[in-house]
């Protein structure tokens, strides 16, 4: 009987030994999880606000993503009512569901060559989101036009693929964040998904300012 108690007694004890082990590689992980949601900002991605920020918004946006489209003008509300305190960084994230996402990408990042600094990208931006229902026949003269750029740089810009590298970048950082939806917001570390009061997002802010 003392010999079956003995056996039993190891094969708890290293049951629980097993148990103890996953759990610590499991917090390991959650804790690597963790410090690694934090977006990584290139010195090529386009902010507003001031860089130094206490808080900093990072958003992956697809220019024919009707949800990306409602939260500019959240997101203009947010920057207006935090101007100390906050930075909003744009990420390409183009979603493959959508055929002209990418293109629209390519030209706000040839705006964003023309101009000096960050150029005329967060004018074209806006130009690109208010004309988001026609973007497959786009007026390239026009939209240059709108925002006062070369047209004739914007199409060799294009043509050469100039802009690629930039989006791509995004499009890499975002995969190893696990974007899988647009809008997808990140207050810092914390992410936050789809569309958004500004009421929510303002929380977020807050909690960092605490």
């Amino acid at each position: 009987m003392q010999k079956r108690e003995n056996i039993f007694f190891l094969i708890f004890g290293g049951l629980a030994v097993l148990v103890l082990v996953v759990l610590m590689i499991n917090t390991f992980s959650t804790k690597k999880v963790i410090k690694d949601l934090s977006p990584r900002i290139f010195s090529t991605d386009p902010y507003l606000g001031k860089s130094n920020a206490k808080v900093t918004l990072v958003i992956f946006t697809d220019f024919e993503c009707e949800y990306c489209r409602a939260e500019v003008p959240i997101l203009k509300s947010l920057m207006a009512s935090n101007q100390n305190s906050v930075k909003l960084v744009y990420k390409d994230y183009p979603l493959s569901i959508h055929k002209n996402a990418r293109r629209a990408a390519e030209i706000a990042r040839c705006a964003q060559d023309q101009g000096g600094g960050q150029g005329k990208f967060w004018a074209m931006h806006d130009q690109l989101f208010q004309n988001q229902d026609t973007l497959g026949a786009l007026d390239l003269e026009k939209i240059s036009k709108d925002v006062d750029i070369d047209s004739a740089k914007l199409k060799a810009c294009l043509d050469s693929q100039a802009a690629a590298k930039r989006i791509d970048d995004n499009i890499a950082e975002g995969q190893r964040l696990n974007v899988t939806e647009t809008p997808t917001l990140f207050v810092n570390e914390r992410r936050i998904t789809g569309l958004n009061e500004e009421s929510v997002i303002q929380t977020y802010i807050n909690h960092v300012l605490q």
